[in-house]
């Protein structure tokens, strides 16, 4: 598939992610030497703790950490490193305009920090850590508004293909789609739903495509396929006045 490059599209999270099992479960002490292995690349970091859990008329304080979170000083990258799974992340912030990340970049973010995680599991000869799944995940925001492509939410139909025409005469849209389709390399993921945008407040579109696979080992061919098939779904669905309109780079 040719690479196509848009102007300023409207990603505002994207992340590479890993699922895995291990035995013993990761603990305090994973979180602590993990964090003095990479707390150099990050300003700030953050441990997440468990919901606080009620037994009868008692609260179980939890004493461990669910995850920790480790985030640049323009708050665009996260880190997360749970007991259960391990994820780069990339958000849009605050900063505009917008400079949007390379898929390869992302990639090599991750496996940089994958390579510290699995080379310090190593350690302990007795431990188990297997992959249990991969995921390749990307969000974006669809602003309504006068000044953008949907100026009101009836126009949704301009945006995708494989919605009918005939919506042009509706008074309302659907406001919530969920679509899994199976491929060889895992499910491809299609979530659109109506939402408050979270930096103005204002009425806008998500639209999040992923990937994700069972899988028993890491896998970089895996991450790439994906990221062709996501690709490929994405031109597939959308329309090409929508795309043109991102090409000239007008949202």
């Amino acid at each position: 598939m040719k690479e196509k490059t848009y102007q300023n599209p409207p990603i505002n999270e994207m992340y590479i992610s890993a699922h895995f099992q291990a035995d013993p479960l990761v603990g305090l002490l994973d979180f602590q030497q993990f964090l003095l292995n990479i707390e150099k690349d990050f300003k700030d970091k953050q441990y997440m703790f468990p919901i606080l859990e009620s037994i009868g008329n008692i609260n179980k304080i939890p004493t461990e950490p669910e995850k920790i979170w480790f985030s640049s000083e323009d708050k665009t990258k996260l880190l997360q490193f749970g007991k259960d799974r391990m994820v780069y992340n990339w958000r849009a912030g605050d900063t505009q305009p917008v400079n949007y990340p390379k898929y390869e970049s992302i990639k090599t973010e991750f496996f940089k920090y994958w390579k510290i995680l699995s080379n310090y599991m190593s350690q302990y000869k007795k431990r188990t850590f297997k992959v249990k799944m991969c995921e390749l995940y990307y969000s974006n925001i669809l602003p309504i508004a006068e000044d953008q492509f949907l100026k009101k939410d009836t126009d949704l139909y301009k945006a995708f293909n494989f919605l009918s025409p005939c919506l042009e005469n509706y008074e309302n849209i659907i406001p919530h789609i969920n679509l899994e389709i199976p491929t060889d390399q895992g499910s491809v993921f299609l979530r659109l739903e109506k939402i408050k945008n979270n930096n103005d407040s204002k009425e806008a579109f998500l639209l999040v495509l992923s990937m994700r696979k069972k899988l028993d080992s890491i896998n970089k061919d895996w991450y790439d396929k994906a990221n062709i098939n996501i690709r490929q779904f994405f031109e597939e669905t959308t329309t090409e006045d929508i795309r043109s309109f991102w090409k000239r780079g007008a949202l």
